[in-house]
């Protein structure tokens, strides 16, 4: 038994047991394990396309993963037992008014659209003949440069950001009325729009897994609708950039040259990033420049104009198999390079930490936590090729931001829709 199949068994008896302390799989660690167990399954089956890996990486995910779910169920034996002192709490209700409100940002947001996508074109770096990889060099050279930037840079920057927030505050108000659903479908046909016009996969997974969570979590679980639009939604992430990408402008004209593309791309995104991480574990000198949980710092001190260099988080690639190479090296090359195994075991048990209060909290109230929770299953789902948590803060802090706005608002208008009543007076007998 090869060490791949040893740390897939392990995960799998993880997450057994995550899933009998979370009893779902919306319960963070138990997603986290089942994750990791499928990556390190499917690189099992696909040693020869790729370099096979070692102890020394296997071990890393691991303790990773018992991290991850030690954290998270010391929160659960944490809030299981302040629940015992305290009275059940009604979940929120939702302000009609947000729907007007999100009916309004849709109409908004499709006539930045157009006007987006001329920004774009002016970025795009004319040295490619294909237009996306031209786009995606012109967005990601942007995203590297040093010092402060222009209202509309900023603008630009933040609108993508918005569109995904909008789309899942949409999915929380989901429901049976037409106009409720046609705005949540626009809204989120809409925000992957900005993000795939940026060349970005990974902007499109954050709206479509993002608004898979928050369905999840709505309907208390996974049901074969839900895996149906989750294949539907990692089928729309990867398909149209990468087909794009394979040499022609034609979506069509990319897809009947070469349809391989796909799973070769699929694979090199999920298996890839785990061969790679390998590969860094046994030549570190070959990476000199990695990924660092201090970025989100030294990215706003610089944006805010002091003298300070952020790296930039699109690092040198490393070859994974006799046929490709990439460089993305899952969650853990933000941990492990800088804190060793100490940074692997406390940064994750962290997060396990984290998530599992997100989860507990929006599976009580719903309501607007539903979005962080979205935005932490999406994370959750892409922990094998990238981080979010600590390198994503940025994402977090706005997200903190606009959720909070969303609170103050909704408990304006609670306040205002609560009228006091009349107090009716009764006189006093006579002769009492």
């Amino acid at each position: 038994m090869t060490v791949s199949a040893v740390g897939a068994v392990i995960l799998l008896l993880m997450t057994v047991v995550n899933l009998r302390l979370g009893e779902s799989v919306l319960y963070p660690p138990a997603l986290f394990t089942l994750i990791w167990t499928a990556l390190l399954g499917v690189s099992l089956v696909f040693t020869g396309s790729y370099f096979e890996l070692s102890a020394d990486s296997v071990s890393i995910f691991c303790v990773g993963a018992f991290a991850f779910s030690a954290g998270g169920a010391l929160r659960l034996l944490l809030q299981e037992r302040r629940d015992e002192h305290r009275p059940a709490i009604a979940p929120v209700s939702l302000p009609r008014a947000v729907d007007y409100l999100l009916a309004a940002s849709l109409v908004i947001l499709l006539f930045i659209l157009p006007i987006f996508w001329n920004h774009i074109l002016s970025i795009a770096n004319p040295r490619f003949t294909n237009l996306w990889w031209g786009i995606r060099s012109g967005v990601i050279a942007l995203s590297d440069t040093q010092g402060q930037k222009s209202w509309a840079q900023f603008f630009f920057d933040n609108v993508t950001v918005v569109s995904i927030l909008l789309a899942l505050t949409a999915v929380v108000h989901y429901s049976d009325r037409v106009s409720s659903r046609i705005v949540a479908v626009g809204l989120l046909v809409v925000a992957c729009a900005f993000n795939f016009l940026t060349g970005s996969r990974s902007g499109v997974a954050m709206v479509l897994l993002g608004a898979l969570g928050v369905s999840m979590m709505k309907h208390r679980g996974l049901s074969l609708k839900h895996m149906v639009a989750g294949a539907i939604g990692v089928f729309l992430m990867y398909a149209p950039i990468t087909l794009l990408r394979a040499g022609s402008n034609s979506l069509l004209g990319a897809a009947t040259q070469d349809l391989t593309v796909l799973g070769n791309t699929f694979l090199l995104y999920t298996v890839g990033p785990l061969a790679a991480f390998d590969a860094y574990l046994h030549s570190p000198a070959t990476l000199p420049q990695t990924w660092s949980i201090s970025y989100p710092f030294l990215w706003a001190a610089s944006r805010m104009g002091f003298d300070v260099v952020a790296p930039s988080t699109h690092v040198g690639y490393m070859a994974v198999g006799p046929y490709g190479a990439t460089n993305v090296y899952t969650m853990y090359f933000a941990y492990y390079p800088d804190y060793g195994w100490l940074g692997v075991v406390f940064l994750t048990a962290f997060v396990g930490y984290g998530t599992v209060w997100l989860y507990r909290v929006a599976a009580e109230l719903e309501g607007y936590y539903l979005i962080l929770y979205g935005l932490a299953f999406n994370e959750i789902c892409k922990s094998g090729f990238n981080e979010g948590f600590f390198i994503g803060l940025n994402i977090w802090v706005k997200a903190g931001a606009y959720f909070l706005t969303l609170r103050i608002a909704q408990k304006i208008a609670s306040a205002s829709s609560m009228t006091p009543q009349p107090v009716q007076a009764h006189s006093a007998p006579y002769g009492g």
